[in-house]
């Protein structure tokens, strides 16, 4: 009788020995078999196997190793293949930005190494700034995008810049609390100015020469331009999230974390109204994260992280709410009055809407969306147009009436992070987060 011996083996046992072997420069095969890995041994009768079974346990042995040989290289393959589609989708994205650039934007502006956080216009429209997390502030012309003047005076990232009203002088803000102005005809340096730690906002009055800022002492200070001379606004207990003058300059507004609205007399450096959530349950009992100031110089809408908007009458010494607006779920990050009648009023939130009211009538006339949080809205000097810009790269042009889409601004592959109108809004400036600044220029709109 002739006496077959089967070995049969735990696959894992026979990788480690193939491996080892070829580790060690030995042909497959050679090496010896250990008992101790002997599982079950089975004593055949003749002809009953003809060694098939072996036959067929060297044929799955062998195509065990070629399909590791397999796996491995489909691993080299799918990782030669990765890197090769991350390169090519880097191209894709350069090749996109290039594109959308083309399609939209009359300039970009590449003077930014990280990102650019807020833009400016000249009154005159012939020079555009923009400033950036890179601690400068560019100055470039509007009709080609050229350099005019480059300052690296700031030591942190450059959050806000503000004009004159008669374009004589340019304010600049840094996140450390440095304030400097300069003299626009040679871009020299007249004022050198701290403000205190995390600079929130600046802004100057709209007509003469005094510029207010605002930061996380709780605190507003008001200079001269260009003596210097300060005064100091102190009600909040928390940062000042942002500071606006009223439309006709006689006293400005500001909010704060402490979820506190005041408005101030700059000549007595009091306070002529003050709304918070202690003397009118109806207000905000969260910090307040935007503000906009209604052109009859009485009413100030104000945004919060409860997502609800409320218009308060500050012509009382304890502003009266007005109205709440309670139709965003995320914070209201943006706001602005129309100047065209009837007088609308834009809210814009992360949640990614854009809600438009009648402020007369209190109705919510329409609603339009973003793809993302809604980082600024801003209206037409004269018309019943919206401009937004969004954390999801564009800036939309909307009829403020039907909501109807008018144009849609594209060129930036991130957020978008601010933008301004020039002049007659013909154009608009937009800074993004890929650090480039774009000019657009606007179609005619029948409005």
């Amino acid at each position: 009788r002739h006496q077959n011996i089967i070995w049969l083996f735990f696959c894992e046992k026979m990788d480690e020995r193939h491996n080892d072997a070829v580790d060690n420069g030995e042909e497959d095969g050679d090496f010896e078999i250990n008992e101790a890995d002997i599982e079950e041994v089975i004593e055949l009768e003749e002809g009953d196997g003809n060694n098939d079974d072996a036959n067929d346990c060297d044929e799955d042995e062998e195509g065990a190793m070629d399909e590791g040989k397999d796996d491995e290289n489909n691993n080299e393959d799918g990782e030669n293949n990765e890197e090769k589609d991350k390169q090519e989708e880097g191209g894709d994205e350069q090749e996109v930005k290039e594109e959308m650039v083309e399609a939209n934007a009359e300039l970009i502006i590449q003077n930014h190494t990280e990102p650019a956080y807020c833009v400016a216009v000249s009154p005159d429209g012939s020079v555009g700034v923009s400033g950036g997390q890179d601690d400068t502030v560019v100055i470039f012309s509007l009709a080609d995008g050229s350099l005019v003047h480059k300052i690296t005076a700031h030591n942190d990232s450059v959050v806000a810049l503000k004009f004159s009203a008669n374009g004589d002088y340019l304010a600049t803000g840094a996140l450390d609390g440095a304030v400097k102005v300069w003299q626009t005809e040679n871009w020299e340096q007249v004022l050198d100015l701290d403000a205190g730690d995390d600079l929130s906002c600046i802004d100057f009055h709209p007509s003469a020469p005094f510029l207010v800022a605002a930061c996380a002492s709780g605190a507003a200070i008001m200079w001269h331009v260009p003596t210097g001379k300060a005064s100091y606004f102190q009600a909040h207990f928390d940062n000042v999230t942002a500071c606006k003058w009223l439309p006709n300059g006689r006293s400005f507004a500001t909010t704060g974390e402490d979820g506190a609205l005041v408005t101030w007399s700059p000549k007595t450096q009091q306070s002529l109204s003050k709304t918070d959530y202690k003397l009118d349950h109806r207000f905000h009992e969260c910090p307040i994260g935007a503000m906009a100031c209604h052109p009859n110089n009485t009413v100030v809408a104000t945004g919060g992280a409860d997502g609800r908007v409320i218009l308060t009458n500050t012509s009382a010494k304890t502003g009266a709410v007005v109205t709440v607006f309670d139709d965003h779920t995320e914070n209201v990050e943006a706001l602005s009055f129309s100047a065209s009648t009837p007088t609308l009023l834009a809210t814009g939130s992360l949640d990614g809407k854009i809600n438009i009211y009648n402020v007369a009538t209190k109705h919510l006339q329409t609603s339009v969306s973003h793809k993302a949080g809604v980082v600024k809205v801003q209206f037409h000097p004269s018309k019943p147009i919206l401009f937004s810009c969004s954390l999801d790269g564009t800036v939309q042009v909307w009829d403020a009436r039907s909501g109807e889409c008018l144009h849609s601004c594209t060129g930036h592959v991130s957020h978008v992070l601010d933008f301004t109108l020039v002049g007659d809004a013909e154009k608009i400036l937009s800074a993004g987060e890929d650090s480039d600044v774009m000019l657009f220029v606007m179609p005619t709109f029948d409005v």
